[in-house]
Parts: C-alpha cells; sequence; structure tokens
C-alpha cells in the first residue's frame, strides 16, 4: 500500500507472502505435498481476508498459493516440467474442496495454477516469451483434460492461461496498456486454437483476454468502476477487429468484456449478488451504447443480465433501457 499498489492487489500480495510462509513452515517440518498445500491455502485465505478481499477472492487467492507451493515443491523433488505443472494443478484442486466451489470452478482453478506453473519452469529454463505462453496454455489444457472438461472449455482454459501469461510478460518487459492487452489476445487466439477451437471462436477468446488484461491494468491503476469497464471494452473491440471479427462482433465482444470487468470490481468490493448483476448489466449497456446499433445494444444487456443471474424480468428491462440510450 505504502508504494501505491491498490487495495486489491496489495491483498493478493498479502495472501501470497502468508501462503508462502506457511508453505515453507510445514516443509520444513517434513509435511507431505497435501500438507504443504493446505497449510499455504490456509494461511493465504486468511491473510486475504484480514486484508478485506472478497470471500470469492480470497478462495482463488488460496488456491493459486497452494498450486505454487505444490509447483515448487515438485521441482525441489526434481520433477519434468510436466510432472510440475500437473503437481500444481492438482495442489490448486485440493485446496479448494472443502470451499463452495463447483466442478467446473474447480477445475479451471486447477487448470490456471498448472498453467502458470507450467509458464513459470519455461520461463527459468530460458524459453523465449511464446514458447513461455503456448507452455501455459497446454498445461492448463491438459489439466481440463484430466478435470474432464470437453473440448470446447478445455480451449477455453487453454486460452484463458495463455492469455495472461502473455499479459504478464508483456507487463514486466515495460509494456503499455494497450501493448499488454494486444499480446493477451494474441496469445489466447493461438493457444485456443492449438487446443483445438475454431478459427471463429478462437477470435472471441482473444477478446475476451483482451479485455481481461486491460481491466487488470485499469484496476492496478487505481481507476474507478467505470473506468476499468470502459478499459475492457475498449481492448476487447480492438482485439476483436485486430482478430478479423466483423465490427458487431466485435461491438458484442466488447459490451460482453465491460459487463465482466464491471462484475468482477463488484464482487472485489464485497457487493451483493444483485448489485453485482446491476453492475454487469450497466456497464454492458454503456459499452454497447459506445459501439453497436440499438437493437444490437439490447440484446447485449440482455445476455449481460442473464448470465449474471438476473431473474425475469430483469433482462428484459435492462435489453430496453440499453436500446433506448
Amino acid at each position: 500500500v505504502a508504494a501505491g499498489m491498490s487495495p486489491v492487489k496489495a491483498a493478493e500480495a498479502a495472501a501470497t507472502a502468508a501462503g508462502k510462509a506457511a508453505a515453507d513452515e510445514a516443509y520444513a517440518a517434513g509435511g507431505s505435498l497435501g500438507e504443504i498445500a493446505a497449510a499455504a491455502s490456509e494461511a493465504a485465505k486468511k491473510a486475504g481476508l484480514a486484508a478485506n478481499m472478497a470471500p470469492q477472492q480470497a478462495v482463488r487467492a488460496a488456491a493459486a498459493t497452494a498450486g505454487s507451493a505444490g509447483a515448487e515443491r515438485a521441482a525441489v523433488a526434481g520433477k519434468s516440467p510436466e510432472e510440475i505443472a500437473a503437481a500444481a494443478g492438482e495442489a490448486a484442486s485440493q485446496a479448494v474442496k472443502a470451499e463452495n466451489m463447483s466442478p467446473v470452478q474447480a477445475a479451471e482453478v486447477a487448470a490456471a495454477a498448472a498453467g502458470q506453473a507450467a509458464a513459470d519452469v519455461a520461463a527459468s529454463s530460458g524459453r523465449s516469451p511464446e514458447e513461455v505462453v503456448a507452455a501455459a496454455g497446454e498445461a492448463a489444457c491438459r489439466a481440463a483434460a484430466a478435470a474432464g472438461m470437453d473440448v470446447p472449455r478445455r480451449a477455453e482454459v487453454a486460452a484463458a492461461a495463455a492469455g495472461k501469461t502473455a499479459a504478464d510478460l508483456a507487463a514486466s518487459a515495460g509494456k503499455s496498456p494497450e501493448e499488454i492487452a494486444a499480446a493477451a489476445g494474441e496469445g489466447a487466439q493461438k493457444a485456443a486454437e492449438a487446443a483445438g477451437m475454431s478459427p471463429g471462436r478462437a477470435r472471441e477468446e482473444a477478446a475476451k483476454a483482451a479485455g481481461e488484461a486491460a481491466a487488470e491494468d485499469a484496476a492496478f491503476a487505481d481507476e474507478p468502476p467505470e473506468g476499468v469497464a470502459a478499459a475492457a471494452a475498449d481492448a476487447a473491440c480492438r482485439a476483436s477487429e485486430a482478430a478479423g471479427l466483423k465490427t458487431q462482433k466485435a461491438a458484442e465482444a466488447a459490451a460482453a468484456a465491460a459487463g465482466k470487468a464491471a462484475a468482477n470490481v463488484a464482487v472485489a468490493a464485497g457487493k451483493s449478488w444483485h448489485d453485482i448483476a446491476d453492475a454487469a448489466a450497466d456497464a454492458a449497456r454503456k459499452a454497447a451504447g459506445r459501439h453497436m446499433t440499438p437493437a444490437a445494444a439490447g440484446n447485449a444487456a440482455r445476455s449481460a443480465a442473464e448470465a449474471a443471474g438476473m431473474s425475469a424480468p430483469k433482462p428484459a428491462e435492462e435489453a430496453a433501457k440499453a436500446a433506448g440510450k
């Protein structure tokens, strides 16, 4: 916080530090891999909650920390890169077993941890940025397959892992926010296609990854919720157009990115589910107003409202407001 980090990022840093310390202590005490991961997860979650992190975010931070601990111990044991990634995924999966997560969410968390571990191993081995990004996508895809996900979902998970890795590498290289978002989109698109996704769907994943990277950068800069959503929408629209999507599809991607970014900000702020859904629909409506025809804006707002959990007749009301605006 003293260094100017946003409250959300500061809470993540607190969770990571506490989790790593607990993992090191458990390892020194001769704990098993499962015990080390559990210690890291519990400490990270407690630290995250103490730093005012939303419960859902604290659970994800705990899983990521457990995954990191699992990967580190597998590396110390001389395991192969594939085994290290698998250990990270397994540790993250164990960490969320006691939480109120759906099987799909748990599988996504495990896949993300596996992807991060694979990226770390590839980077420490001196691989090129492109190879590091590819390694993240491939490991996440393997973890998703092991969890029983079908091919489309595996590809989505691979795209998310690759996009985040590409964004992190671009940020570490001092790239601009626009370049970071573009790198995320490109990495996600390549990983999605490599995992068996159609070119059209892969372009949509590129837009999603770009939007998420831009939203994270804006949140880190402590932008207000409206600024975070707008940054996500603009980045998703640019990535869509760069990937060859038609104007209408690009606008839909922009609205979806804005809605998701706004929902994430609301979750981080500990808002109620009703407020989260309202924020998502409102952001999607505003983004649609900048990029879409009235009818398309209405459809986008309705989709965002439904995805955020609104029940009838709220989605229809949001559609009408968006079209009118």
